[in-house]
């Protein structure tokens, strides 16, 4: 029985140290430290804002996607994860150079979706969001500024 024991904390131990880590934004490079130098007007925000195009790619396709695909695979109950690039950035995401806000539903500011809503989707979605996918999204992305509107444009 002791070996038993002995084997399963083992195992346990091995798969819980072989988990790989979740992947977050590389750090800025010197030559986008040096471009934001160079430009008194802009203050980088972020360490995302100071990505070029390719590390803004690897940590989409390396970090973002699969991290935030397990979050959706969870919350919709699928067989497997269908998280794609034009899930967020619409179906013409090449077109618009991957620039965010584009393809997701419109917000109302003064109408925002509530975590109490008697629709029980959009109480449960609203609850993902604020709970998982936002705080998520900042810290892969390393823009703690972050928000709803990031992601989605604002309803006029």
């Amino acid at each position: 029985m002791r070996a038993f024991a002995v084997a399963l904390v083992s195992s346990v131990c091995v798969v819980a140290c072989s988990a790989p880590a979740p992947v977050r934004a590389p750090t800025p490079t010197s030559a986008s430290h040096a471009a934001a130098a160079n430009n008194d007007n802009a203050a980088p925000e972020d360490e995302w804002s100071q990505l070029s195009w390719e590390d803004r790619h690897d940590v989409m396709t390396w970090a973002v996607e699969p991290n935030m695909g397990r979050v959706f695979w969870h919350f919709d109950g699928k067989v497997a994860p269908e998280l794609t690039c034009r899930s967020c950035h619409g179906k013409d995401a090449e077109a618009v150079h991957y620039k965010m806000p584009n393809g997701l539903p419109a917000l109302d500011p003064a109408h925002m979706p509530s975590a109490t809503s008697a629709d029980a989707k959009e109480a449960r979605t609203v609850i993902l969001m604020q709970d998982e996918v936002v705080p998520k999204m900042r810290e892969l992305l390393g823009a703690p500024q972050l928000s709803c509107f990031t992601c989605h444009p604002r309803a006029k």
